[in-house]
């Protein structure tokens, strides 16, 4: 079944570029989808980290309640001092926070 893996087509692909990246043990040989790592790509990112493969920190401000997009790293409330922008990933100008 065209996206998913397992013996019963019981896990679904989260490859990058598409479900049809995977292959029958699941592996994604284009990486995986933003939110998720590791080998076949069933893990969801951790509190704190987002994007492919979950490989970017989140710059949210840290006594937020809600944690960063996992897809795309966008914080509901302010920056983390010395980061703005939407995704929190830019980091300010010297002298400026």
């Amino acid at each position: 079944k065209s996206g998913r893996f397992g013996d019963k087509c019981e896990f679904t692909c989260h490859c990058e570029g598409g479900h049809h990246n995977c292959d029958k043990e699941g592996f994604c040989y284009s990486g995986c989808e933003a939110g998720w790592a590791g080998f076949t790509c069933q893990t969801e990112c951790t509190l704190g980290r987002f994007g492919s493969n979950c490989a970017s920190t989140c710059h949210c401000y840290p006594n937020s309640t809600k944690p960063c997009d996992k897809i795309t790293g966008a914080c509901e409330g302010d920056c983390e001092a010395g980061f703005m922008g939407k995704d929190c990933q830019t980091l300010c100008p010297q002298n400026k926070y």
